[in-house]
């Protein structure tokens, strides 16, 4: 500020502020980014759901949590490329999620995955053993 850069402190600390959210427990980053999408701050909520997708190891609650929130978004976009990406992601956090022992059969009576049926790899993740 001293040096008349009020744009670039600003940035500064907007950066700042991202690294310390990240340093937030999975649990409520989870939390945060499921509030951040209804409030309509969707970029936010996938850059935070993208960096628990690459970077944090969740338990098989967590990864069945991100899923529900990647098949949200897959619904409410228009972008066919987009939804691709949010439903391949959604596949691979289930499967993660039964990996660390989420159980299978529940993801067979879920109907909150019903727009992921038609695909390939949610229907070998179900079928495989």
């Amino acid at each position: 500020l001293k040096l008349g850069n009020a744009a670039q402190y600003q940035r500064d600390l907007d950066r700042l502020k991202d690294l310390d959210e990240a340093l937030d427990s999975p649990r409520f980053r989870l939390i945060r980014l499921d509030d951040r999408a209804r409030k309509g701050e969707t970029d936010r909520a996938l850059q935070e759901a993208d960096d628990l997708f690459q970077n944090v190891d969740l338990t098989e609650n967590q990864w069945h949590e991100l899923a529900v929130f990647y098949v949200a978004m897959s619904t409410k976009t228009a972008d066919a490329g987009v939804r691709e990406t949010m439903a391949a992601r959604a596949v691979v956090s289930l499967g993660n999620a039964v990996e660390q022992g989420y159980p299978r059969d529940h993801l067979i009576r879920d109907s909150g995955f019903g727009s992921l049926t038609q695909r390939e790899d949610f229907r070998r993740l179900l079928n495989s053993k």
